[in-house]
């Protein structure tokens, strides 16, 4: 029987992020075996949102949650849907304002992200005070953990994220033009060492989190046909949802560890795919391929390099593909994809052809 050895992957991820730039020079041959024989170390890098920094809240006591006034405010209240457009069971779920810890508020979460956040926050011990106290009412009153973990979240998206400014109408969603005025950008970091044809090490991050969308470069309409690969490099901002409430299902769901951060693997990985990992390692490897094919005096076969994009270089790439960036006063409801917004002044994954 013929037993086909296990194929190894062109990369692998690591979390060591501090070889960039230091490592260039010139090879003796047994350096330039070894750069060759192994695959490329992958850094992923950056938060994309941050809500690690969470309330306070006093834990209350069973006769504390029994005796509280909950009112459910169901003014703003939006259908939860899943991905798939089918309606999801809902808890309406009460908590402390994070921004006022003596009003109580009353969101809508999905069964699936309240199973989620018991895996990490329920307590089955009967003799402490409940993180999830089910009332006769039927609302689930979030308490301690849980409790300020949900509340952090919830500020970051309304405030923070700015989704409570950006509702213009008051109608408790947010339109395609709305969304203009969510923070909810960020700016690419691309970067890696390559001998010749042969990229190293590599780094896929993201920084300056919570940019303002409208103040991106420019945007670009990504219908649901065009490839992944081509775009996963040149994202500035994920998948968001058109309400409070379904942002912070998204965003919790999202959270994998349930530590507060969204980190770009995270983020990736949510709109992409669990082998987002591959399609941004191919990408960035045909954009190297398309460089060194425009520039072969920089394919050294014994010089480890660098190669990144500095903010210059970004803005003359803007400059030059103004034609093809549409200008945010021309984008309308008709013509925007509320959850693909991305700034095309990257271009094709440091396709760098300035």
């Amino acid at each position: 029987m013929n037993i086909q050895a296990p194929v190894q992957k062109a990369y692998y991820l690591s979390n060591d992020n501090s070889t960039f730039k230091s490592n260039v020079r010139v090879l003796d041959q047994k350096e330039i075996e070894r750069y060759n024989d192994t695959p490329t170390a992958l850094h992923i890098s950056g938060n994309i949102y941050d809500a690690s920094s969470k309330p306070n809240f006093k834990t209350l006591n069973k006769n504390e949650l029994l005796n509280e006034n909950i009112v459910l405010d169901r003014s703003k209240q939006i259908e939860i849907n899943s991905t798939n457009g089918s309606s999801s069971s809902t808890y309406n779920v009460a908590l402390r304002d994070p921004l006022d810890s003596d009003k109580i508020i009353t969101v809508e979460l999905t069964k699936k992200t309240i199973d989620k956040l018991k895996e990490k926050f329920n307590d089955q011990d009967e003799n402490k005070d409940p993180s999830f106290f089910l009332r006769d009412d039927g609302i689930l009153r979030l308490n301690g953990k849980a409790e300020e973990y949900v509340a952090s979240w919830l500020n970051d998206i309304t405030n923070k994220r700015n989704y409570s400014e950006a509702d213009g109408n008051g109608d408790g969603k947010i339109s395609n033009t709305e969304s203009l005025e969510l923070n909810a950008g960020f700016e690419n970091v691309i970067e890696y060492n390559y001998l010749s044809n042969k990229i190293t090490d590599a780094n896929r991050g993201v920084t300056n989190s919570y940019a303002s969308l409208k103040d991106t470069a420019g945007y670009e309409v990504v219908n649901d046909e065009v490839k992944k690969e081509a775009h996963i490099n040149v994202l500035t901002s994920i998948n968001f949802e058109d309400s409070i409430e379904k942002e912070l299902n998204n965003t919790i769901n999202m959270d994998e560890d349930l530590d507060g951060t969204i980190t770009a693997k995270e983020g990736f990985e949510d709109q992409f795919g669990e082998n987002y990992l591959d399609l941004i390692q191919t990408s960035m490897q045909r954009g190297h391929d398309a460089y060194l094919l425009d520039n072969p005096e920089e394919n050294i076969k014994n010089k480890l390099q660098y190669r990144g994009r500095d903010k210059d270089e970004i803005d003359k790439i803007a400059a030059q593909r103004e034609e093809e960036i549409l200008p945010i006063s021309d984008i309308s409801e008709a013509n925007i994809s509320k959850k693909r917004i991305l700034n095309v002044a990257f271009s094709n994954l440091l396709d760098l052809k300035a």
